[in-house]
């Protein structure tokens, strides 16, 4: 699958930017430092780049990406008419195509088809859609950002019921549980012993140090079936 990244300063546009890469594994970033962290460390074969912005300026990112030899074609989004933008753009090999904001939803999707890496995604069956087992805040399948502690597991906070104080599983030896990042529902609901309540898992690196967002919080109920909640 084609990895993207998502640049822009503003939430909800890197949000509609996101979900016009159909098809790709999107990951999404608001500040020029953090994506090219993010470009240097990963090999995505996409970057769409907000511009102009209060935390990003995309050309000069882009030539940022043309001076460190990463091979990531760049499509910049302009706020507003793209003209200006595309003229300052021609100079930097990096930069695919200059659209416009307002142009996206019709843009994006073309330039997608040509890029050798594209696979549009398979259509689904019809019925009832597949269930996931960890989701992030947007309802997309979990993953991980990249992180310089990278995550080794998850370790589990627990809540019995609404009000009642968090408290920290351990495992047999008082340790702080920690379960696979590969984990599966099941073994999840093995693990906690399919208690009641609303759980958090939390990625930690080897230290033991939060690495990265979690995902959403599940809901273990009576009967053992888990699910997941919105929390704002």
């Amino acid at each position: 699958m084609m990895m993207a990244l998502v640049v822009d300063g503003d939430r909800r546009r890197r949000q509609v930017l996101g979900e016009l890469l159909t098809g790709a594994d999107v990951s999404d970033v608001g500040a020029t430092n953090v994506a090219l962290e993010y470009l240097t460390k990963r090999a995505y074969q996409l970057a769409v780049i907000g511009d102009p912005d209060d935390a990003v300026d995309g050309l000069p990112l882009a030539v940022a990406v043309e001076a460190r030899g990463l091979r990531v074609p760049v499509v910049l989004v302009a706020s507003g008419d793209a003209t200006r933008l595309r003229a300052r753009g021609r100079g930097c090999a990096s930069v695919l195509e200059v659209i416009s904001y307002d142009r996206a939803a019709d843009q994006l999707p073309s330039i997608l088809q040509h890029l050798p890496d594209w696979q549009p995604r398979a259509k689904r069956r019809r019925g009832r859609p597949p269930r996931v087992w960890l989701t992030d805040a947007r309802g997309r399948p979990y993953r991980l950002a990249p992180s310089r502690e990278p995550a080794v597991g998850f370790q589990v906070m627990y809540q019995e019921s609404e009000g009642r104080l968090w408290r920290r599983l351990t495992d047999g030896q008082g340790w702080p549980l920690l379960m696979p990042l590969t984990a599966t529902r099941s073994d999840f609901e093995q693990q906690v012993g399919r208690r009641p309540g609303t759980y958090q898992l939390l990625p930690v690196s080897s230290a033991g140090v939060l690495s990265g967002n979690p995902p959403e919080m599940i809901v273990l109920g009576d009967a053992g079936r888990t699910d997941q909640r919105d929390v704002t």
